[in-house]
């Protein structure tokens, strides 16, 4: 059942990192890109910027990282009692 346990906590650690290295992408991503021409704020407002996909995962991640750790902690103190 360790094994198990050890398993859930690196996959944890392993889609946390994950979602550091996205939300790190995705802002070098938006900072690259030149802004626009005619800055209208009801235009921009509807705009997706570049690396606005990298972030959704990276926070996607990091929610699967939380379920992962929780579920590893929950199992952690049930064989520990």
């Amino acid at each position: 059942m360790y094994g198990a346990i050890k398993k859930l906590f690196v996959a944890a650690c392993a889609c946390a990192a994950g979602s550091l290295v996205c939300f790190y992408a995705g802002a070098q991503k938006e900072t690259g890109v030149a802004p626009a021409l005619n800055p209208d704020d009801l235009s921009r407002q509807f705009q997706t910027e570049p690396g606005d996909g990298l972030v959704l995962v990276g926070g996607f991640l990091l929610v699967v990282a939380l379920a992962l750790a929780s579920a590893g902690l929950m199992l952690w103190r049930q064989e520990r009692s």
